[in-house]
């Protein structure tokens, strides 16, 4: 999968000095409330493996530890995409997503 730019990302994360612009490059986020949110597209071969096996794996280069994640299959997380224009919070993430069980 690879990142990709999205209209409501608000800055950039860079890749860790340790790492080389192949094995890492700048991720477009979105941060709000102390979430910090990036769009991911995969590619054919992936969204077929997708379809066919079910399993989406995880990686977060981290250390021993694993911080708190969270992955949504939705069209968009965004509010102002979900919501109506005259929203006066349609700058937010719905974070309504994650209480979905």
């Amino acid at each position: 999968m690879k990142p990709i730019s999205f209209a409501q990302a608000t800055g950039k994360l860079s890749r860790p000095p340790s790492m080389t612009e192949e094995e890492c490059g700048d991720l477009p986020v979105h941060i709000y409330g102390g979430v910090v949110t990036s769009c991911w597209k995969p590619t054919l071969r992936e969204r077929l493996s997708i379809l066919f096996y079910g399993h989406i794996w995880l990686y977060v280069y981290s250390g021993k530890t694993q911080p708190p994640v969270a992955l949504i299959g939705e069209k968009t997380v965004f509010a102002d995409e979900k919501k109506s224009k005259d929203d006066p919070y349609d700058d937010q993430v719905d974070f309504s997503i994650f209480d979905k069980q």
